[in-house]
């Protein structure tokens, strides 16, 4: 199976839940190569407790940064702690799977009962049902009801989400705050959030303004200061100018954080710091952005391909090897 990254799953349309699953479609990631930006999956919390979700035999678990397990494999998917909570996946086959919350005992606090769901962000996360999605709270409790086509993290105060063809913002009663009126749009951070609009890629303000014109092929959030924008084939990095500071020339890209972003230059997977300098040089088939000290990354040894984590200096902190890689 190829290596494909999170870039290539995260096109417009293309959603979170068929990344985590199309793996057995021999599609985008799930188990394969992953770079996980802030934007969506590895977005780090402001807050981590040091576990991390690794599969082994016997399913999903979760290592603390030792290597050791902290929540033994029993989860057929697991995703990253965000506010206390994570996601995780229970049922062998993919199309009956239940997704539900554990705390960091690996205990449900919120039972396994949708179809898919996403972290919490500010208090809320967003879960689908029979095709709809709408927000829990960390109780369970159904805040804003399931009636969107299709949903994001709560950021500022505001979330994306989609009705019809057209996406906008809703605060947390509900309401729109910025009316249905975009091609696709996903979270704010640092005051921003990418939007499409006829084609190419800007961004907007919480007011709804547009503060980066459209120009680009495709673009995500802003992390530490910068985003990551496609234009053509090659993914680089701007200000909040709209500015190029690393020029686009990586053939996929992650976001900043904890000072480091994971880019593929060539066939292989490194690390550079803000001045587009690598740190970790590149030697991985996948890596994914830094949170709570490590990264995800994966490497291939003849048929297999391993996932593991690497702390900041490069070293292997955990990997096991399986015919296909396994970064959530």
């Amino acid at each position: 199976m190829s290596g494909l990254t999170a870039l290539d799953c995260r096109l417009p349309g293309v959603g979170l839940e068929f990344c985590a699953t199309a793996v057995l479609a021999l599609a985008v990631i799930g188990s394969v190569a992953c770079v996980r930006p802030a934007a969506l999956a590895r977005k780090p919390a402001k807050e981590h407790i040091g576990f991390f979700p690794v599969p082994a035999e016997g399913g999903y678990g979760y290592i603390d940064k030792t290597g050791r397990f902290a929540i033994q494999p029993q989860f057929a998917w697991a995703g990253d702690f965000s506010e206390g909570l994570a996601v995780v996946g229970i049922g062998s086959n993919w199309d009956e799977r239940k997704y539900g919350y554990v705390d960091k005992t690996g205990r449900f606090v919120i039972s396994p009962q949708y179809d898919w769901a996403g972290r919490f962000s500010e208090g809320l996360a967003y879960v689908r049902l029979d095709g709809e999605y709408g927000y829990v709270d960390t109780v369970g409790t159904i805040v804003i009801p399931l009636q969107f086509g299709w949903a994001g993290d709560f950021s500022g105060g505001l979330a994306p989400v989609r009705v019809g063809p057209k996406w906008g913002y809703v605060g947390k009663t509900g309401r729109f705050v910025i009316s249905p009126q975009y091609d696709w749009a996903w979270s704010f951070s640092e005051g921003l959030a990418p939007v499409q609009l006829n084609g190419k890629y800007g961004y907007i303000d919480k007011a709804g303004r547009l503060v980066i014109r459209p120009r680009f092929d495709h673009a995500w959030p802003f992390s530490e200061a910068l985003a990551l924008v496609r234009l053509g084939l090659k993914w680089g990095y701007i200000d909040r100018g709209g500015r190029f500071v690393i020029r686009s020339q990586f053939s996929h890209a992650g976001d900043f954080s904890e000072g480091l972003a994971p880019v593929q230059l060539g066939s292989k997977f490194g690390y550079i710091d803000r001045a587009g300098r690598f740190l970790i040089s590149p030697q991985f088939d996948g890596a994914g952005s830094f949170l709570g000290g490590l990264a995800c990354i994966e490497l291939h040894r003849g048929d297999e391909l391993g996932s593991g984590y690497i702390d900041k200096t490069g070293k292997l902190v955990y990997v096991v090897f399986f015919r296909t890689g396994n970064c959530e």
